[in-house]
Formats: C-alpha cells, sequence, structure tokens
C-alpha cells in the first residue's frame, strides 16, 4: 500500500475529484497577535501576570510582552475561543481545577 499509495491517490481522485485535497493558504486578514485578543482576555492575561509577580514573584511573560498587552487596543477582528495556551485561560477547565483567577471582581 505503502508503495502504490500515490497511484491509488491518482486514481480515486479522479474518479473522485471532491477527495482531492488541495494546496491553499488560509488569510483571515487578522491584525497581529496582541490587537486580536479581546478586552476580557487582555485583563485576564495581565491580572494574571501582575498575580504571578507580586504573589509569587516570578515572570510568567516577558516585561515587553506585559507592555504590548496594555498598552494594546482591541482591533477590528478578534480571536474566538481561548486566546493562548494556559490551560487555565480555558472557561471549561476552571471548575475542574476549583480556580479561581485574579482576574475575577472580588476574589
Amino acid at each position: 500500500m505503502i508503495i502504490f499509495k500515490n497511484f491509488f491517490y491518482k486514481a480515486l481522485t479522479t474518479i473522485l475529484p471532491f477527495l482531492h485535497i488541495g494546496n491553499f493558504e488560509i488569510d483571515e486578514d487578522l491584525d497581529n497577535y496582541f490587537n486580536t485578543i479581546d478586552d476580557k482576555d487582555r485583563q485576564w492575561s495581565i491580572k494574571e501576570e501582575q498575580n504571578a509577580r507580586d504573589n509569587l514573584k516570578l515572570h510568567v511573560l516577558e516585561d515587553e510582552t506585559l507592555r504590548r498587552f496594555q498598552e494594546s487596543k482591541k482591533g477590528e477582528k478578534v480571536i474566538n475561543g481561548t486566546h493562548c495556551y494556559d490551560i487555565l485561560a480555558n472557561e471549561l477547565y476552571l471548575d475542574d481545577f476549583q480556580y479561581y483567577s485574579p482576574a475575577l471582581p472580588d476574589r
């Protein structure tokens, strides 16, 4: 099968052209990362970093990254869903980990 996969693929896509996987480029015309984050997610990242620095004495973000979060403004298009790879930024996991973010009022 490995030897003849190209032959089978060409024959199959000739018979069933909708199976052909073409090369394409996704261009959503997005601004840079910091301008595609909505205000809620931006504040979440800033508050998480401030909490880590004040209470834990550690830096999760570099100073330049924190500065860009603080100075950036929401653009026309924003990222849908979770804005970063931090598992605690995903609201679906908050209850599972019993986590209360520093971004919550009256925490």
